[in-house]
């Protein structure tokens, strides 16, 4: 299935690629981050019961990590900004979340190297 070439000198053989294979696993591997990064904000959001209204209720000096992040959806739309742009709009990470920043600092590191 996998030619022992291919694995021996990975990089050479993706460059020899056609274009639309190359196109592809580029797309792909952006895609794919991006979820990643998505189910981990998700987590840190749960983690952290920024999304337990009866906890936020109970606990009105709360601080979110992230601001605005509701559900999957927007905690995929933050991977994306995260990875992708300096202004965040409605979405940001608190300064009293230290894993949080973490996470950040990890993702657009993450995008950075994909780009290259």
């Amino acid at each position: 299935i996998l030619n022992p070439r291919f694995l021996k000198d990975f990089f050479t053989s993706l460059i020899e690629l056609s274009w639309w294979w190359t196109i592809f696993w580029f797309s792909a591997s952006f895609f794919f981050s991006w979820l990643l990064f998505g189910v981990v904000w998700f987590l840190v959001a749960v983690v952290h019961r920024d999304l337990d209204s009866e906890y936020l209720a109970a606990h009105p000096d709360h601080v979110v990590c992230v601001d605005n992040i509701e559900d999957c959806t927007t905690a995929f739309l933050f991977s994306v900004v995260t990875q992708h742009t300096i202004g965040y709009g409605g979405r940001a990470t608190a300064n009293q979340c230290a894993f949080a920043i973490i996470v950040m600092c990890v993702q657009s590191i993450v995008g950075v190297i994909i780009s290259v």
